[in-house]
């Protein structure tokens, strides 16, 4: 079990981040093997998320 503490001036940016739902873009500085074992892409293709 973990949890993890963020915050921000922003509660909307707090709510995206919990969320957990990323353009594929924003991830792509994370090594490849880092995101095949902690990131599933979106059953929708088309929106490139993750």
């Amino acid at each position: 079990h973990f949890s993890i503490l963020a915050t921000d001036i922003s509660s909307r940016v707090l709510e995206h981040g919990q969320e957990g739902i990323y353009e594929e873009e924003k991830v792509a500085p994370i090594s490849k093997n880092l995101k095949k074992k902690y990131l599933l892409r979106s059953k929708d293709k088309s929106k490139n998320l993750v």
